[in-house]
């Protein structure tokens, strides 16, 4: 569910950038034990892979990361980067149902979103009771649409279905298994939804050997493969050279056996 505004936002929005229709960035929530520890030095790592959008996932007691809404805003300027959403949870402590309106503690969290230029207010998680059957959230997303404010529903997969890997992915499971393997053997890019490695799922070996007889898909799985390995490569090279900071700071965002010491 993703929220644009209150009532008594219009006046931020009309201020908020502009942004395309369609772009790419990257969920903060992706990298969260490295912004735990550096938020900084971590959005200037991501700048300097060539990063330009990005999407919170930590707003405590009005705080992007520990930093104030305009501290956070001036980081991210100088950084090059841009925040058009974020997630902060919504729960029925900021919906006072007594006034039909939404709770200060909700005002302000659109307040300091539209002060770090985000459109969007993205709640990643719902209350189990408001999502218990369709009408009970339908009522509850009742409460944007007839406030004037826009409502998005994100499809995470949902991890409590048994065997939810393959009742969402089908028979591209295996598939995105093969390729997990091969490129993050380690399950360095993790989340609780994400692809699980072949050995972490304790699926037999032979099963994925017994799909790849399959001409088509042996191909297909190939062809993404060789894509994919050029892109690595690629990338590895841009990040192995000296990259200059907003700060005129020089240093070499990739750690290779060359550089460590």
């Amino acid at each position: 569910m993703a929220v644009a505004g209150t009532m008594a936002l219009p006046k931020f929005l009309s201020a908020a950038p502009k942004y395309p229709q369609k772009l790419v960035g990257l969920q903060l929530y992706s990298v969260r034990d490295d912004m735990k520890l550096n938020p900084l030095g971590t959005l200037k790592q991501l700048s300097s892979i060539g990063y330009k959008y990005v999407e919170h996932a930590d707003y405590v007691k009005r705080k992007f990361y520990g930093y104030e809404a305009k501290e956070f805003k001036k980081i991210l300027d100088d950084l090059g980067l841009k925040m058009p959403s974020g997630h902060t949870v919504f729960t029925s402590k900021h919906w006072d149902e007594s006034k039909k309106d939404f709770t200060d503690d909700w005002k302000y969290t659109i307040e300091d979103a539209a002060t770090c230029g985000q459109q969007f207010v993205i709640s990643p998680w719902l209350e189990e009771g408001k999502r218990k059957d369709a009408d009970t959230l339908k009522g509850f997303m009742d409460i944007f649409n007839k406030n004037g404010v826009h409502t998005q529903y994100r499809n995470y997969a949902d991890v409590n279905f048994k065997d939810w890997e393959h009742l969402y992915y089908g028979k591209n499971y295996a598939k995105l298994q093969l390729i997990k393997n091969k490129y993050d053997p380690d399950n360095i890019i993790r989340s609780e939804q994400s692809i699980k490695n072949i050995e972490e799922r304790n699926q037999k070996f032979t099963d994925i050997l017994k799909m790849l007889e399959q001409e088509e898909i042996r191909n297909r799985v190939g062809a993404h493969m060789v894509i994919m390995e050029k892109a690595v490569e690629k990338e590895r090279d841009r990040l192995s050279s000296l990259h200059t900071y907003m700060d005129n700071s020089i240093d070499q965002p990739l750690l290779t056996p060359e550089n460590v010491i």
